[in-house]
């Protein structure tokens, strides 16, 4: 590709852009027909930002819907390990080349020629993880239309605004919409020997429709989410400045300098999200059921990584919501693989501030779910006993905050030996003795680093948590009492009364 040219082309399907990890552990970057029909022998998509992981995946998944329509059954069983995706399968990338351009003058991929009058933007806006302005407290700083972006990472970012983008506003009259899952949505991926084992088990749950097209073919909003309007949503509306001389300037995200930078975009609002809820049927979308309201009905939240702000035993125990979440969204593929690679990312305001890829053991028994719920009821207790049962435990327990910090610190570490018991196949049969195991350590350590007095006031300090932890065990691990004809519902207090 020669920049300097204004026809030059930079074409998605043969370039070389796509970070991918070999069967052979070597790394590399190819194009999308390479990536399909080598899929065999790909480990996975390997980008640094587990962002990127998650909207190439879901790209590929995209092309191969459009290419493949109406999958019968013996389509959507895995091609031979050996190799990936049939060559006959991609006719449509040759009949469409022109449209993966990244610079077509008639239909650039993926972008809008309707923002072609409007001002422009620096093109490292098309990236979250680059940062803008003059923050002090940014450990690397981009400057805004000197520094830019090569062609490939200018692809991932427009591959990326599907997946993630969040609502905020941009001058008047200019309100940016959040992607189809909302602001900070959680996708899993089942854990593979390769890209093309990946692909096929996201398959089982996609439909397309005669009227389902992705954004390359259709510019117009879609009326209705199938798979493939769904995977290349519109969140933005961009449009790419032809790429400059090569003057040796390392692209602000790869750090390649083989060709030239784009400096500047046009960056405009994208279509409007359809709903305020997430996209139903989207095939990697991770919820989990919370019951709400007096009535305690069940709705389906998405799930999100604490602030940095919060207390280290959110993140500690992030893992249980996305256990559970996994196995209720995903129930197509999730009881034939066991492990899923969870990307979950944090916001504050409409700032992405986190992203990480978390590892979940999606096929647990039901009798290793029991265990983790069973575990949160008897961690819920601990703080309130152990405040019960320290020698001034005449004082008001809730003026005991040296305790609740000794549960923050030490709970990450039983967080992760119940990970790891769970994980192993022949988890211990006894439910009291599993909890006992886990959190006996834990209620030693925080005795030992609150309790007061001498060392005999101290053991008794622990004779008595023990025990509480053992009544803590015993109501967690009860079954519950059924529900007898004739009983009646207590009535609870609210703000405006009594009411049932």
């Amino acid at each position: 590709m020669s920049p300097t040219d204004s026809s030059s082309a930079f074409n998605l399907i043969e370039e070389d852009w796509i970070p991918v990890l070999l069967a052979n552990g070597r790394f590399e970057r190819v194009g999308i027909r390479r990536a399909l029909t080598e899929a065999g022998r790909i480990r996975q998509i390997a980008a640094s930002n587990p962002m990127d992981n998650v909207a190439l995946l879901r790209f590929l998944l995209a092309v191969l819907l459009w290419c493949r329509p109406g999958l019968s059954e013996d389509d959507r069983r895995s091609p031979d390990e050996a190799g990936g995706i049939p060559e006959d399968w991609l006719k449509m990338l040759d009949e469409h080349k022109a449209k993966f351009n990244l610079f077509d003058p008639e239909r650039p991929f993926m972008q809008a020629l309707s923002v072609k009058d409007e001002s422009k933007n620096a093109a490292t806006e098309l990236l979250h993880d680059l940062p803008s302005g003059s923050a002090l407290n940014h450990f690397r700083h981009t400057r805004d239309k000197v520094d830019g972006l090569c062609p490939a990472c200018c692809a991932l970012g427009l591959v990326r605004w599907p997946c993630y983008a969040t609502a905020g506003t941009k001058g008047a009259g200019k309100s940016m919409t959040a992607s189809p899952n909302g602001n900070t949505p959680t996708y899993a991926f089942p854990v593979s020997n390769t890209l093309l084992l990946c692909l096929a088990m996201s398959l089982t749950r996609c439909t397309t429709s005669q009227n389902d097209k992705p954004i390359w073919i259709s510019n117009d909003c879609p009326t209705t989410l199938g798979p493939l309007s769904g995977l290349t949503w519109r969140s933005r509306s961009v449009l790419l400045d032809k790429p400059t001389v090569n003057d040796g300037t390392p692209c602000s995200y790869c750090g390649s300098n083989d060709g030239g930078l784009i400096r500047e975009i046009r960056f405009q609002p994208g279509w409007k999200r359809l709903s305020g809820d997430p996209w139903d049927g989207d095939p990697h979308l991770v919820r989990v059921e919370r019951r709400k309201g007096r009535t305690g009905a069940t709705v389906k939240v998405l799930i999100s990584h604490p602030g940095p702000n919060e207390a280290i035993d959110r993140s500690a125990m992030l893992w249980r919501d996305l256990t559970h979440g996994v196995a209720e969204s995903t129930p197509a593929y999730s009881a034939s693989c066991r492990l899923h690679d969870v990307v979950v990312i944090g916001s504050a305001q409409a700032l992405l501030k986190h992203a990480e890829a978390i590892r979940v053991a999606s096929s647990a028994n039901a009798s290793a779910m029991k265990r983790v719920d069973q575990s949160k009821a008897c961690l819920d207790e601990l703080p309130s006993l152990i405040k019960s049962t320290t020698a001034n435990r005449k004082a008001d327990k809730d003026k005991h905050p040296e305790i609740n910090a000794a549960f923050v610190m030490v709970i990450p570490d039983s967080e992760t030996r119940i990970r790891a018991m769970l994980n192993e196949p022949d988890v211990a049969t006894d439910e009291s003795g599993f909890l006992k195991e886990i959190y006996q350590p834990l209620v030693e350590q925080v005795i030992a680093s609150t309790a007061r007095r001498s060392p005999l006031r101290r053991k008794e300090a622990l004779t008595r948590a023990s025990s509480a932890l053992d009544a803590a065990i015993r109501r967690a691990t009860a079954p519950p009492k059924p529900f007898a004809e004739g009983d009646k519902p207590k009535r609870t207090r609210t703000k405006k009364g009594v009411g049932a």
